[in-house]
């Protein structure tokens, strides 16, 4: 989504605070947008529930675009800090071959 298209869908809806760390401001939530795009990769930390940790990568097509994302949802308490970077390689990597089946289907 290019961010004219992202400025009109903030304009039409309300960030809803779920727990302290939630993102209610439409800039905070540009600027996270473009770290994920950076990364290639999204960690969320308590802000829908506050005990939880979300993980996340996009699945592309063969022309970029996004049909899916892979994520997976911890319990916060139960991972321990140092887990954290391999699940996120795990998740990187599965996403990636996902995209890269997605290609296959599309041929």
């Amino acid at each position: 989504m290019d961010e004219s298209d992202l400025d009109k869908l903030l304009a039409t809806v309300e960030l809803k605070r779920f727990t302290e760390t939630s993102i209610t401001d439409p800039a905070a939530l540009k600027e996270r947008l473009r770290d994920i795009r950076e990364k290639g990769y999204s960690i969320t930390i308590g802000e829908v529930d506050a005990e939880a940790m979300g993980i996340a990568a996009p699945v592309f097509t063969s022309t970029g675009d996004v049909v899916a994302a892979l994520s997976v949802v911890l319990i916060r308490s139960r991972v321990s800090p140092n887990a954290v970077d391999e699940i996120v390689s795990a998740v990187v990597e599965t996403a990636r071959t996902l995209s890269e089946q997605a290609v296959l289907l599309e041929s």
